[in-house]
């Protein structure tokens, strides 16, 4: 097992600090915007779905209430993954990454 991913008090750091340390993309305020109301969304389709559910027989709730929660979360999640990734912040270019500007002229 690789010693640098274990946890050591004198080390000072734990392999999670480590790897965020690494990550490259954060989500900027836009995609983070996405993600609340993709889950104000979900909360008011499970609502919804329980309540269409409690108006059928008790022989019928739970088909009526998967039916109508997948035909409503599926379109929610995939538009919310196709915005995240439309408003994911650009990237620099990786030509120019690691040079100094009088190397640039």
């Amino acid at each position: 097992m690789d010693e640098g991913l274990l946890y050591t008090p004198s080390s000072g750091t734990s392999f999670i600090t480590r790897e965020r340390k690494k990550m490259r993309h954060f989500m900027n305020l836009q995609q983070k915007v996405v993600v609340i109301i993709t889950d104000i969304l979900l909360i008011a389709e499970i609502c919804i779905s329980m309540y269409l559910s409690s108006q059928q027989t008790p022989e019928n709730l739970t088909p009526t209430f998967i039916k109508s929660f997948a035909l409503m979360c599926v379109p929610t999640l995939v538009i919310a993954k196709m915005a995240i990734k439309r408003l994911r912040s650009p990237e620099p270019s990786t030509s120019t990454v690691g040079m100094d500007s009088s190397s640039l002229e």
